[in-house]
């Protein structure tokens, strides 16, 4: 709903008990600059949520991926510190924290607003924008505590 009102070219969006981590935003925005529908994630690290100490990993890199039941997965790679540098296409992402062209997410139909239980929207953002000719791109140098 927020994002028909936003004004800017790109709409983000993060649950509202993230952390964002310095330098973040920066390369979520440049593959959106280069590709009008790709749609970058950051990385995202621990916050516990009885001590609020975040953690990250600095080599860890994650992908969407999908299980036979259609379930989302993240699935580790093991990425030299010049694919850590670059971002990374997946299949799948995390619904509630990603950027995309404002005008794009209104094209693919914004959120599902049928969608009643936690975890669809990953699979359904994923979907639409694989047929509409887009890709979801990890972002590895943007780190964001969940």
């Amino acid at each position: 709903l927020g994002a028909r009102h936003a004004t800017g070219d790109v709409v983000l969006f993060l649950d509202c008990h993230c952390e964002a981590n310095r330098q973040w935003i920066e390369p979520l925005l440049a593959p959106i600059a280069r590709d009008p529908r790709a749609v970058t994630m950051p990385i995202i690290d621990s916050i516990d949520y009885t001590t609020f100490v975040y953690s990250g990993h600095p080599s860890a890199v994650h992908t969407g991926g999908l299980t036979w039941l259609m379930n989302m997965r993240w699935l580790q790679h093991n990425a030299t510190a010049a694919e850590r540098a670059e971002p990374l296409e997946s299949a799948t992402m995390a619904g509630g924290l990603f950027a995309m062209r404002r005008d794009w997410w209104m094209k693919l139909g914004e959120y599902d607003p049928e969608l009643k239980v936690w975890g669809g929207e990953n699979m359904e953002l994923a979907f639409k924008v694989w047929m509409c000719g887009g890709k979801i791109l990890l972002a590895p140098c943007s780190r964001v505590g969940h």
